[in-house]
């Protein structure tokens, strides 16, 4: 097998093994540490986003931010389409995060439309991130009720 990122031959047992979509992926001892275990991160990370960059991220299925923000992450990513929608309309399932030296990068599978838009209301808005759970981006129909 090859690393996913440098792309070095691997030794048998060498490095670490991951299953992403149903496929075997492997990362040597050198790569392996930038990639962030999902175990323990928030069921959802709720990002503010542009709708241009909103349409980079449809387009490449990647998302990223500076790694100095200080966003935990999260196993699935719902985007908050900053002005003039300021709307909720789209989540993503991750399925690998990569801890690069200036930002942090979110592989991402079936981005798909929420059944319905979750509005900013009397609230101010997605600022940073916040966490929520699938359950409430599914039950909601305000901001404020997703914390």
């Amino acid at each position: 097998m090859r690393c996913n990122l440098c792309k070095r031959d691997l030794k048998e047992k060498e490095g670490s093994y991951y299953w992403i979509d149903g496929k075997l992926t492997a990362y040597c001892k050198n790569c392996s540490p930038m990639i962030e275990s999902m175990t323990n991160l928030p069921e959802v990370m709720i990002v503010p986003i542009t709708p241009k960059n909103f349409k980079e991220v449809v387009g490449k299925k990647i998302y990223s931010h500076p790694i100095n923000y200080s966003r935990k992450g999260g196993k699935n990513i719902a985007f908050y389409i900053s002005s003039p929608e300021s709307v909720i309309t789209h989540f993503a399932k991750v399925k690998l995060i990569l801890k690069e030296k200036q930002q942090k990068r979110y592989f991402l599978k079936d981005i798909k439309k929420l059944n319905h838009p979750i509005l900013r209301g009397d609230s101010s808005g997605i600022q940073g991130s916040q966490n929520t759970t699938i359950k409430k981006l599914n039950n909601s129909k305000y901001i404020k009720e997703l914390s």
